[in-house]
C-alpha cells in the first residue's frame, strides 16, 4: 500500500466480518504469522502473498475510537493441541 511515507507492508485480516490490516515490516509480519500458527521467514513474505490461515485476534479500539487494531494474534487451538493440555 502506498501510503504517506511510502510504500507499506500489511496482513488484511476478517474481524467479525469487518476487514482489518496489520501493518509492519516483512520481519514484524512474519512474527505475527508465527503467532497464527504458520512459521515462515521473512524473507518469504511477498506483496500480493494470499493466504487462508484461521487465527485467533485480541481487538481494541484506536486511541481516537474510529478503527479496531488488533492488538495481538493467537493460533487457532486445535482439538489435537487441546487433548495435548488435557
Amino acid at each position: 500500500m502506498e501510503g504517506k511515507w511510502g510504500r507499506r507492508l500489511f496482513i488484511t485480516v476478517q474481524v467479525n466480518g469487518e476487514t482489518t490490516r496489520i501493518f509492519g515490516s516483512r520481519k514484524q509480519l512474519a512474527e505475527t504469522l508465527d503467532a497464527a500458527g504458520s512459521p515462515r521467514a521473512p524473507e518469504t513474505i511477498t506483496e500480493g502473498m494470499e493466504l487462508n490461515l484461521p487465527c485467533r485476534v485480541r481487538t481494541k479500539p484506536s486511541p481516537d475510537g474510529r478503527f479496531v487494531n488488533i492488538d495481538r494474534v493467537f493460533a487457532v487451538e486445535t482439538a489435537r493441541t487441546h487433548a495435548r493440555v488435557r
